[in-house]
């Protein structure tokens, strides 16, 4: 008798027992909640340690440990200056998840390589991996999904936002009011001290006050006419209104002032009352100087916009190495102020940087004249010499130092309210200055310098 033949299951029949088989042995390795759970979170911390979380064929969780801190990034910061964007991430953590750790600003392109936990010191460990540094990387955006992003200015001087014009300075700014929403300026701890009283617009019951500070300000302000020689006070007079307007006269400033004098003869001093008028500058600690490199003060003269920049005491050495260094910086600072103009730079793709011309008015202070004639023509030199400086009127408003900001606010708000009429004015009545300078026999490098100054 012959066998019946099997019947062959066709492919259809197979494929469906082949899928079947494959969801059974898919939920024994990894069970169906197990498998939310490592979309959602993959990382734990395990008696101080981060770890990253594996699962074995079981379903187990297996942690990899990773740091002993763990790490969050609590706000991103965009600092705008005007040309180019800086962003920093605020991180915060914890050593073992207990020690809180130093908080730390960390520039965006720096942020993976995690170079930056060196400043919490050796006590923090990565595991040894060549993939540690990418999963705390991740670890530490994961547990930041809600960090706050804060928009902030990173220069001086006038800028224009939501269309109105306000005046920048390191404590916020003038010319906002309760429509537009807060400001926000961070400069660097050399120059945080750019910084002017905000009108009390939001507590009018401080308005009386704040005026009787303004016209006291303004009183001090004049006094300083009468520290000493009319031929030291009257220029910088001039140049503490003329820093304020520097970007809105059209063409703008092209000269610099030059103050020297023998040591002793209080011309530092002097600078820091004229500084005084933008800040506390009770003293010359963190000033500019021939110290600096070129590069740090080209940047700062771009970054003091509308302002006033003193680079401090150009004095002569006995080296000649560094007197080479000290000339050549003051040359160039003086032809980059006088020109407007700054070195070009380039991207590592090639693409171009940017320059960054001063924005602002320079004084600098010197025991000797500059040397090239081509120098001598884009300064405004002011001589101090022994007695030029009455130490009694000196004092009085060396006292009243505190009050010079509200005289700045005061212009500057006067400033903001009579914008188009300054830039609408200006280029007739600087012709007409200019003219008045010429014909009254000034040197042929005198009358552009003194139609600005007359100007302000």
């Amino acid at each position: 008798m012959s066998k019946p033949k099997e019947r062959k299951p066709n492919t259809d029949e197979i494929k469906k027992q082949v899928k079947a088989r494959a969801a059974k042995e898919k939920e024994n390795v990894i069970p169906a909640n197990k498998s939310s759970q490592i979309n959602q979170s993959r990382y734990s911390v395990e008696d101080g340690y981060w770890c990253r979380i594996k699962y074995s064929k079981e379903g187990k969780e297996l942690p990899i440990p990773l740091c002993n801190f763990t790490a969050r990034i609590t706000e991103e910061n965009i600092i705008d200056d005007g040309q180019d964007t800086n962003h920093l991430f605020t991180v915060e953590g914890r050593l073992f998840d207990k020690i809180p750790l130093q908080k730390l600003d960390i520039p965006a392109e720096k942020f993976p390589g995690l170079s930056w936990v060196l400043k919490w010191g050796s006590r923090c460990c990565l595991e040894p991996s060549y993939t540690v540094r990418e999963f705390i990387r991740y670890a530490i955006q994961r547990a930041s999904p809600n960090a706050p992003v804060k928009t902030h200015y990173g220069h001086t001087g006038w800028r224009e936002i939501n269309g109105e014009w306000v005046y920048l300075h390191a404590g916020g700014a003038i010319g906002t009011g309760p429509d537009m929403p807060q400001v926000s300026v961070r400069l660097s701890r050399e120059i945080e001290r750019y910084s002017l009283p905000l009108t009390p617009f939001y507590r009018q019951e401080g308005a009386a006050d704040f005026l009787a500070a303004e016209k006291n300000g303004l009183e001090a302000s004049l006094r300083l006419l009468d520290i000493g020689s009319r031929a030291v006070t009257i220029p910088l007079f001039c140049l503490v209104y003329l820093a304020p307007l520097t970007t809105l006269l059209n063409p703008m400033p092209n000269f610099s002032f030059y103050l020297f004098g023998q040591s002793g003869t209080f011309k530092t001093t002097v600078a820091l009352l004229a500084l005084a008028h933008f800040g506390n500058f009770g003293g010359a600690d963190c000033l500019s100087n021939f110290e600096d490199t070129p590069g740090i003060l080209e940047k700062r003269s771009f970054i003091l916009k509308d302002t006033l920049h003193v680079i401090d005491d150009f004095h002569p050495s006995s080296n000649r190495r560094a007197a080479e260094s000290k000339e050549g910086i003051a040359q160039r600072m003086i032809r980059a102020y006088s020109n407007r103009t700054a070195r070009g730079r380039l991207n590592s793709d090639m693409s171009e940087r940017g320059r960054y011309e001063p924005r602002g008015m320079m004084l600098m202070t010197a025991e000797e004249q500059p040397t090239l004639e081509s120098t001598l023509a884009r300064v405004c030199i002011i001589e101090v010499t022994d007695g030029s400086i009455e130490r009694g009127p000196l004092s009085e408003v060396q006292a009243a130092a505190g009050k010079l900001p509200y005289a700045m606010a005061a212009y500057i708000r006067w400033v903001r309210e009579n914008m188009d009429a300054i830039k609408e004015t200006f280029p007739g009545r600087f012709r007409e200055l200019r003219a008045k300078a010429a014909a009254d026999g000034f040197h042929k490098k005198l009358p552009e310098q003194a139609a600005y100054m007359g100007f302000a």
